[in-house]
């Protein structure tokens, strides 16, 4: 399954969610609550967008090698402390 493939199924997924939670609303009455209805017509497409931003552009990979190399900087610093082991050996 490619990164394309997950991210329009869990678009598709987020989108009917929210569709069900807008028709549940407009059932209670509370269509007058503008800002509800936006952010569940906006939030698929915000959910989408950053989605789509971490898997196809790899912000995320470059994310994960960007912490392996600052982990690698303090472990090294911390090695040359020499901190004694413990339970005496």
């Amino acid at each position: 399954m490619d990164a394309t493939t997950i991210i329009l199924s869990i678009a598709l997924v987020w989108l009917l969610s929210a569709y069900a939670m807008l028709f549940w609303v407009s059932h209670e009455n509370w269509v007058e609550d503008y800002h509800l209805i936006g952010s569940l017509v906006l939030g698929p497409f915000n959910f989408a967008l950053v989605a789509y931003l971490m898997v196809v552009h790899r912000v995320w990979p470059r994310v994960r090698r960007f912490y392996r190399r600052e982990r690698a900087s303090i472990v090294s610093k911390l090695e040359i402390i020499k901190w004694p082991r413990l339970g005496g050996r």
